[in-house]
């Protein structure tokens, strides 16, 4: 019998706690067929082809790669993931991900930072 875990909101379904995960958005599903090492990351896992996050209005950016990393050590083995858009790959799509929320979040302290004046 094939097992199939959904991760709805990351708020995991059995035998998984929801302590485990952060809460990117409510609506978002993740789910992991563990016979295949099959991860459908939805739209938490960006392909390949993205150059940013898109729409941001309902995400907890500063959580967002902290949760890909939780997946990453949680479902060790990952041979094939399928990303909300674009096309399907491996584990790489994961660290992609991670590296393009690492970049937003750079560019919104960026945004947030004083403008220096360039005198002390």
């Amino acid at each position: 019998m094939e097992v199939l875990i959904l991760i709805i909101g990351l708020m995991v379904a059995e035998p998984l706690t929801s302590q485990n995960y952060n809460k990117i958005v409510v609506d978002n599903i993740t789910a992991w067929i563990p016979g295949k090492k099959i991860l459908f990351g939805g739209c938490l896992i960006k392909s390949f082809d993205s150059q940013g996050l898109g729409n941001l209005s309902d995400a907890v950016v500063p959580q967002w790669d902290l949760t890909v990393k939780k997946i990453l050590v949680k479902y060790m083995g990952i041979k094939t993931v399928i990303p909300g858009h674009g096309d399907t790959g491996g584990i790489e799509l994961l660290t992609h991900t991670i590296e393009l929320v690492e970049n937003e979040k750079n560019k919104q302290f960026l945004e947030l930072a004083p403008a220096s004046t360039g005198s002390f």
